[in-house]
């Protein structure tokens, strides 16, 4: 989602409180040729990175059996683009220390949520929400809400604590089976070392 200042610029390095999300899906005529010649191979990559997060989750099972880690679960295993493994750990400052160490294993590790980190994905970081900016010079939708809006960064403490124990590791379908049991191994040795 592209953020966009007020008066219509693609500015980013103006203060939170003068930036509104918004969204723009059309495409270009190139972009839509492109895309259309990589659906052709949509069906190559979907079956690569599932078959990545297989090995790896094969790969480190074990450990996190042991650990008593739990690997996010997929409701619908066949529609799941496998593009990520993600695992909850005990606490934030585990995760933390894990996604470090799994960087310096080389692995492609982020913690979902890191106050020192704003990231747009997380509510928290929603400045507009928070200001109450709007579009409309009216300050429309806040001011003619039946009842009055009020929200907090700290509204959804339980979303908070979850994300923060989550490290996703991402599965590219690229990898060969060689670099995938290498990654397994980085998160063997990580989560071995630290719980």
């Amino acid at each position: 989602m592209p953020v966009w200042h007020r008066r219509f610029s693609t500015a980013t390095d103006l203060p939170p409180v003068n930036l509104l999300p918004a969204s723009n899906f059309r495409l270009t005529e190139l972009q839509g040729a492109l895309l259309l010649a990589q659906l052709s191979r949509l069906d190559r990559i979907l079956a690569d990175t599932a078959a990545n997060k297989q090995r790896l989750g094969a790969g480190i099972e074990d450990v996190l059996i042991r650990k008593g880690v739990a690997a996010r679960r997929a409701h619908d295993p066949q529609g799941d683009t496998s593009i990520a493994l993600v695992l909850l750990l005990p606490d934030a400052n585990v995760t933390h220390k894990a996604t470090l160490a799994l960087r310096g294993e080389g692995a492609p590790a982020l913690q979902l949520f890191d106050r020192a980190r704003p990231d747009p994905h997380v509510y928290c970081f929603w400045e507009p929400l928070f200001s109450k900016a709007s579009w409309s010079t009216a300050g429309e939708p806040w001011r003619s809400h039946p009842r009055p809006l009020e929200y907090d960064r700290q509204m959804c403490p339980e979303t908070l604590n979850i994300l923060s124990r989550c490290v996703h590791l991402d599965v590219s379908p690229d990898l060969q089976p060689d670099q995938v049991d290498r990654l397994a191994d980085a998160v063997t040795k990580v989560l071995d070392a630290l719980l």
